[in-house]
């Protein structure tokens, strides 16, 4: 996250998936840790990455969107 706010790729590419994915996965598996560790903390962790997630994706979405209106 921290290189993407650094060093921004502005535009779209079916790559940018490759950066989504991740961020989803780790919000994914920061609810399986709280169910295996039984840590309260965690679940709050993990629902705002969900969000972090969310963005990130809707991002992707709308550039995909947008490049195939665009022809």
């Amino acid at each position: 996250m921290a290189a993407e706010v650094r060093w921004p790729r502005i535009g779209y590419r079916t790559t940018r998936w490759a950066t989504a994915f991740p961020v989803g996965m780790y919000a994914t598996c920061s609810f399986v840790t709280r169910d295996v560790l039984e840590v309260r903390g965690v679940a709050d962790f993990a629902r705002a990455w969900v969000w972090v997630a969310f963005a990130v994706w809707l991002c992707v979405a709308l550039g995909f969107a947008r490049r195939v209106l665009a022809g």
